[in-house]
């Protein structure tokens, strides 16, 4: 699992880091995103993927809670309110 804050790096993290760990087979990728206050949670690396290795599953979540799950185990619950920093 990798978890990435962003803010100015948003654009980057959803490309060139995406890519890199959709390739590398890292099973849970998720971008705190500070930009447009959601959690972005992607699963299933697809390294195969033309022309770029992406994530088959895109999950945004607002509000409630973000299930942070490794592939056979739950790792933690967390309130997205936790995650994203206070206005």
């Amino acid at each position: 699992m990798v978890i990435e804050v962003a803010d100015t790096s948003l654009e980057r993290d959803r490309g060139i880091k995406l890519r890199s760990y959709a390739r590398a087979g890292i099973a849970v990728y998720l971008i705190i995103n500070l930009v447009e206050r959601q959690i972005e949670l992607f699963t299933e690396p697809d390294s195969a993927a033309q022309p770029q290795p992406t994530y088959r599953q895109r999950q945004v979540i607002r509000t409630g809670v973000v299930s942070l799950n490794l592939p056979g185990v739950e790792v933690k619950h967390v309130s997205v309110n936790e995650l994203l920093a206070p206005l």
